[in-house]
């Protein structure tokens, strides 16, 4: 996924680090919706990750001018959503098998 490539890209450089927050933020989210896809519920209208699984990086970085992550935000940001993908991953995987 393009989001977790460009965070991954923005965690090694010098920043800035609110764009791999949005980014990880991005990817998160996307992979919870697809989740609901696949199960065939019905996917809200929403960025707000807390909604989807209480996790929301895209809106402080994108509307609060005092939220400057620094790398180690960003670093955790990109751990978490690399856990979100592998788990919801092992559900589509799993569920796919015959």
């Amino acid at each position: 996924m393009k989001d977790l490539v460009n965070a991954r890209r923005t965690v090694i450089s010098e920043g800035p680090f609110d764009t791999a927050c949005f980014h990880v933020q991005q990817a998160a989210e996307k992979y919870l919706k697809d989740l609901l896809a696949y199960v065939e519920e019905l996917i809200p209208k929403t960025h707000d990750i807390e909604e989807l699984q209480r996790l929301d990086y895209a809106v402080p970085s994108r509307y609060d001018l005092e939220f400057w992550p620094d790398r180690e935000t960003a670093t955790e940001g990109l751990h978490l959503a690399e856990q979100v993908r592998e788990f919801v991953l092992a559900i589509v995987s799993k569920e796919a098998l015959p």
